[in-house]
C-alpha cells in the first residue's frame, strides 16, 4: 500500500522510520547481544575496576552499597509517617486539637464546626476560639493571597498561645 506513487512523502517517512529502527536494533545487538569477555573488559576498565579477584570484589561491593542505598532511600521514603506531607495549616490546627484534646472532636466532624461546639463548651475562650476558626476557614477556603502570609502567622500565634482552662 505505501508503494502507490501518490504517498511518495509518506513512503519517504515510512523508510527513514525503518531505517532509524534497525539502527536501533543494531545498537541493541552489539552492546546485549554481543556483550562478551572483550566488552566486558572495557566496561570494567572505564569505570577503574581491575579485571581481578580484587577487581571484582570491588565491583560486587560498590554494586551492593549501591543496592544497599537505594533500599535505604525507598525505606526512608515509605517509611515515613502518614502525616508528614500535611499542609502546615492542618500542623497548626492538629496542635489547636491536642490543646482541646479534653473535647475531643469523637463524631469528626468538620473543623469549623467542632470549634463551634468547642466556643459553647469552653465558654470563656469563645473569642479565642472563634477567631481561630475564622482564620483557619480563612486559611483553608479562601484563595491564597497577600493576607496568607499574615493570616498564616495570626493562626500559629493564636494557636500557640490558647491556654485551656480545666475542666470542671
Amino acid at each position: 500500500m505505501l508503494d502507490a506513487p501518490a504517498l511518495g512523502v509518506l513512503r519517504g517517512a515510512w523508510n527513514r522510520v525503518r531505517l532509524n529502527w534497525d539502527a536501533v536494533n543494531n545498537m541493541w545487538n552489539q552492546w546485549v547481544l554481543d556483550y562478551g569477555g572483550a566488552r566486558q573488559k572495557r566496561v570494567l576498565d572505564f569505570f577503574g575496576i581491575a579485571r581481578t579477584w580484587k577487581g571484582v570484589s570491588t565491583g560486587i561491593l560498590i554494586s551492593l552499597f549501591a543496592v544497599l542505598g537505594c533500599a535505604v532511600v525507598l525505606l526512608l521514603f515509605l517509611g515515613r509517617p502518614v502525616g508528614s506531607g500535611r499542609d502546615h495549616v492542618a500542623r497548626i490546627y492538629e496542635r489547636f486539637l491536642k490543646k482541646t484534646i479534653q473535647w475531643p472532636n469523637e463524631a469528626g466532624v468538620p473543623p469549623a464546626t467542632h470549634m463551634r461546639d468547642l466556643m459553647h463548651s469552653i465558654p470563656e475562650r469563645a473569642q479565642e476560639i472563634e477567631s481561630i476558626r475564622d482564620l483557619y476557614v480563612s486559611l483553608r477556603y479562601k484563595p491564597v493571597g497577600d493576607d496568607f502570609k499574615r493570616n498564616m502567622q495570626r493562626f500559629k500565634r493564636a494557636v500557640n498561645g490558647f491556654r485551656v482552662p480545666k475542666k470542671g
